[in-house]
């Protein structure tokens, strides 16, 4: 991909592609040359950047990461944020909702997971406080919102949504207590 400059100063995002089909003795090789211009999908592709790199500093800013999970797969999905919240690293852990479920409060697991169920089985969304005992011993609290994706089917192919870290808000109510 190259960018080159039109006469009139803008840019061209160009992709080029050649190949060559050998010659023989008496035939010189040939050259077929395309040039394809990406200009529209560079610009698409930089603005989903640009999107991106907002949406992980609000996550930053506001404590909350953004999750989904699939029903059928089991296939889960954390952004940064997330991972930060849980104490995990990507490149460390093998996410599945059985690591999630680990790092829920003894006490609040079994009424997240009725909840959830509730929440699949209604094909509702859900809105839940809990708390988490990360892997540190450290203890979070958090507020998760997930909104069921529903297939044509009628099935949830998967949860959507995020958790909050409150638990600055929470000790500083405990301390004004």
């Amino acid at each position: 991909v190259t960018r080159y400059r039109r006469k009139d100063g803008s840019s061209i995002w160009v992709n080029t592609f050649v190949s060559t089909i050998p010659g023989s003795d008496n035939n010189p090789p040939i050259y077929i040359a395309t040039a394809i211009d990406i200009s529209d999908r560079h610009k698409a592709e930089s603005e989903l950047r640009r999107i991106a790199t907002y949406l992980a500093e609000a996550e930053k800013l506001s404590h909350t990461g953004c999750w989904a999970r699939n029903i059928k797969t089991g296939e889960m999905f954390w952004s940064d944020e997330e991972w930060r919240i849980f104490g995990l690293h990507a490149e460390t852990t093998q996410l599945s909702y059985q690591v999630y479920l680990d790092l829920v409060h003894p006490e609040d697991r079994p009424k997240l997971e009725e909840d959830s169920a509730r929440a699949l089985r209604d094909k509702a969304p859900y809105d839940i406080l809990f708390r988490a005992v990360l892997r540190d011993g450290t203890i979070k609290h958090l507020h998760s919102v997930g909104k069921p994706q529903i297939e044509e089917t009628g099935a949830v192919s998967e949860y959507i949504g995020v958790t909050m870290d409150e638990t600055e808000h929470v000790r500083a109510n405990a301390a004004m207590q």
